[in-house]
């Protein structure tokens, strides 16, 4: 809806809207390490996300720049953004079904 708007402020309070939504995916993201791994190794799965996430955005950069050159406009870039918070929880839910502690590592 954000390229569609034509006042600035309610695009801002949209987008505003989107970041607070995102810091609770963010939040419910994060404990979700810590209710399935062991203590133990809680804070190598955050910093392995945290990188995988880095390394993701960096790529992400390149590709939003490659988008915007060739469409003009950021339209494409916030239908990718919106649908990675459904595709996630899709895959999310694949891979763990049910949200239990795991009691052993290998």
């Amino acid at each position: 809806m954000v390229p569609t708007v034509s006042k600035l402020w309610i695009s801002i309070l949209l987008l505003s809207l989107a970041k607070a939504f995102h810091q609770g995916w963010s939040s419910n993201v994060f404990t979700l390490a810590s209710d399935i791994f062991p203590k133990n190794v809680v804070g190598r799965v955050i910093s392995l996300a945290g990188f995988s996430a880095a390394l993701t955005g960096a790529l992400t950069a390149t590709l939003t720049g490659i988008i915007l050159q060739l469409t003009n406009s950021f339209t494409i870039l916030f239908v990718i953004a919106g649908s990675m918070y459904i595709l996630s929880w899709l895959i999310l839910n694949w891979l763990i079904p049910v949200i239990e502690p795991i009691t052993q590592i290998s």
